[in-house]
This record gives structure tokens, C-alpha cells and sequence, in this order.
């Protein structure tokens, strides 16, 4: 005999259906608006395309999940990606959202990696970023500008909290033949109070030029229109420690002195080599370079590269030379 089932107990389970049915189909909507944002909105802001691999919505946490955000070089550059990263968060509220307003509570921005650019005239790829241009043109037309005073920003975006990270800086000199990487750049920085997506793209490029020395004017400008106070007055003097820069590879050490005497001679002048003893001197954009290659067991080997240029300790230009070594290996 086929059990009989209430009224009321059909109605509980319609219910529980059509609020199940009701939270995916938010969520879904959640998913699609956020991602929609990052990716045309900031393809729009920067003038360059920005891409997602993945998003997720965590509808009871209220937080945005972002998986390798890449953002491509702007027109007039080539190469690498000009921003990626893997993995991002955000905290959202969900009402304001709702109500259409953009109200972040907390950004969690890991940058695997920034690569910055100066083509032969001089030109740095961050200047040629529509955000930026915005802003110096805003800057220049403006009869005083005024410290925060900008285009108009975006209704309701606020971010309370962002905790960026900033792990690897490339820079590519066209004009000097440089190459140039910086690790560990921010480890971790906490700003409050961000009030436009602007502000944001601003904060992230120029503490990624902080240790590079490099000045871009149009960035520069965008620094003063979005606010100075969030630039530190020492983050140009940010001098790393050490004079060299080490890795591993999987190769043997004899083959890869060969590798690495050949990659020195095309960069520079070779010197001497000690292949008893697996190092080498040599001459490299007006760097003393000494390189050692040490056995560490049974195809692993490190390769430690130290430059000095008048006696001072050169660690971006032995980074950069370990950078393009590995990317020939």
C-alpha cells in the first residue's frame, strides 16, 4: 500500500525546493555579476584585457574566490602578461550588492608576479594603461589639483580592507639592454579605506615600482590625483640586502657551467672559468658577475649569480641575469 503524504508535508517540501532552486540560481547571478565585473569592467578601466580562469561565490561566507587573474600588457607593448595571480579573495556584502553597491570588506591580493616595461623612447608600459592616462590628463587640465580629487569614482565602491602581496617585479629596459627582477617586493601591506577601483589599480602598480627606481610620469600623476598618502615616502628607498641571487635546476653541474658560459658570452664578456671548481667571472652591463655552479646530488644543481658595479652590491641585475639563464634552460 503507497504511503499518503500530507498536504502540509507536500508544501514544506515544494518550499524547501524552490528556496533550494532560489540560492543556486542567486548564487549563479552572484557569480556571473562579479566576474562580468572584473573582467569587462577592468578590461574597460585599464584598457588592456583582463581574464579570469575561475570564480566561485561562497553565498554563506560571503566571500569571492578569484583563480589566475592575468592582466595583458596595454597596446604598443609585448611580451609576458603585465599582472598575474593566482589566487585572490574577497569579502562582499551581499545586501549592498543587491542594492548596487560595491562595498568590499576585504581584498586579499597574492601577485605572483608584475612585469614592467620601457620601450626605446623612454615610454614605461604602466603610462600607457587607460587608468593612468585618465589621470594625467586629469591632472594636467586641472588648474590645482587638489590631493584625492579625481574623475568621478564609481557609486558605492569602498574597500575597508586590502592585504596585498607583491611576490616577483621583472623590469625589461629596452633603452639600457636590462633586465632587472626583484623578489619578495611586498610580502605582505595592509591599506584601509580605498574608495575607487582607480585608487586601487594605483596602489598596486606603484608599490610594484617602488624598489625598481623607475619613474613613470603618468603614474606619478595618478599617484597625486587618487591620494599621496597612499604611497610611503620610503618606498623608493627599498635596497635589498644581499648581492647575488640563487636556484636550483634539475641538471647536472658540468652541463650546466657549458649552459651557463654560453648564455655569459652572449650577455657580456667571459673572463675566466674554473671548471674544476665550477665558477666563472665575468663582465656584464658594466657589472663584475661571478657565478658559481655547486652539485647538490644526482641531477640537481644550484647556480648562485652576484654582480657589483663600483664596488656596490647589484642584486636586481644578478636576479635578472638568473631569470633569463633559466628561461634559455
Amino acid at each position: 500500500m503507497t504511503p499518503r503524504v500530507s498536504p502540509n508535508g507536500l508544501t514544506l517540501a515544494r518550499g524547501i525546493a524552490l528556496a533550494l532552486v532560489g540560492f543556486i540560481v542567486l548564487s549563479m547571478l552572484v557569480n556571473f555579476a562579479a566576474r562580468t565585473a572584473i573582467t569587462w569592467g577592468g578590461s574597460r578601466l585599464l584598457g588592456t584585457y583582463v581574464s579570469l580562469k575561475g570564480c566561485s561565490v561562497g553565498m554563506l561566507t560571503q566571500r569571492l574566490t578569484l583563480r589566475h587573474l592575468r592582466i595583458e600588457q596595454p597596446k604598443g607593448f609585448e611580451g609576458e602578461p603585465l599582472l598575474e595571480a593566482p589566487t585572490a579573495s574577497v569579502r562582499i556584502n551581499l545586501w549592498e550588492l543587491w542594492h548596487g553597491r560595491w562595498h568590499l570588506r576585504e581584498v586579499v591580493l597574492d601577485v605572483d608576479r608584475i612585469v614592467l616595461l620601457k620601450n626605446r623612447e623612454g615610454r614605461l608600459n604602466v603610462d600607457a594603461l587607460k587608468v593612468i592616462n585618465e589621470s594625467s590628463a586629469s591632472t594636467a587640465n586641472a588648474k590645482s589639483p587638489a590631493v584625492g580629487a579625481g574623475p568621478v569614482r564609481l557609486p558605492g565602491f569602498r574597500i575597508d580592507r586590502l592585504r596585498l602581496r607583491i611576490g616577483r617585479v621583472i623590469v625589461r629596459d629596452a633603452q639600457q639592454g636590462d633586465l632587472k627582477v626583484y623578489e619578495a617586493v611586498i610580502r605582505e601591506k595592509i591599506f584601509t579605506n580605498l574608495s575607487s577601483p582607480q585608487q586601487l589599480v594605483v596602489v598596486v602598480l606603484a608599490h610594484a615600482m617602488g624598489p625598481t627606481a623607475l619613474k613613470g610620469a603618468g603614474l606619478s600623476a595618478a599617484a597625486a590625483l587618487y591620494g599621496a598618502g597612499l604611497l610611503p615616502a620610503g618606498v623608493l628607498g627599498v635596497v635589498a640586502a644581499k648581492d647575488s641571487a640563487s636556484a636550483e635546476f634539475t641538471r647536472e653541474g658540468a652541463g650546466l657551467l657549458e649552459r651557463v658560459e654560453r648564455f655569459m658570452r652572449e650577455a657580456g664578456k667571459v673572463k675566466r672559468v674554473d671548471r674544476r671548481r665550477g665558477e666563472l667571472w665575468a663582465s656584464v652591463r658594466g657589472c663584475h658577475v661571478y657565478v658559481r655552479v655547486e652539485r647538490l646530488g644526482r641531477r640537481r644543481s644550484r647556480v648562485t649569480i652576484s654582480a657589483r658595479k663600483l664596488l656596490l652590491p647589484k642584486p636586481a641585475i644578478a636576479a635578472g641575469l638568473l631569470y633569463e639563464l633559466a628561461s634559455r634552460l
